[in-house]
């Protein structure tokens, strides 16, 4: 990330969390926030980590399926890649039509149960 980008993003990050403060924290007598009702938000709503542990293909962000497996995506995904670039480069339409639902519920469970 180059030293622009981060600049930006540190602008960002610092406005986000003034509006989190103001919105969030309470005003004392003396008209300075609190920071006590900030740090209880902080610690109720981004302090949680999503878990992970019962599903393993299907929400899972890209960045833990990598630390589980060492592999960029799942092999089910990866088999059906190389399939279709051997097999229908030159294909028109081919993903046009959506599936049937059921067919797509089946192999979404098929990939869950065997990753």
């Amino acid at each position: 990330m180059s030293t622009g980008k981060l600049a930006v993003l540190r602008k960002l990050a610092l406005l986000k969390l003034t509006s989190m403060i103001e919105r969030y924290a309470s005003i004392s007598a003396d008209g300075h926030y609190s920071i006590g009702s900030v740090q209880r938000y902080i610690k109720k709503h981004l302090s949680k980590q999503p878990d992970y542990s019962n599903k393993k293909v299907f929400g899972v962000p890209l960045h833990v399926a990598v630390q589980r497996t060492g592999q960029p995506l799942p092999q089910t995904i990866l088999y059906a890649m190389r399939y279709l670039r051997r097999t229908a480069l030159n294909s028109v339409g081919l993903f046009r039509k959506a599936g049937l639902r059921a067919r797509i519920q089946q192999l979404k469970a098929f990939n869950e149960e065997n990753p």
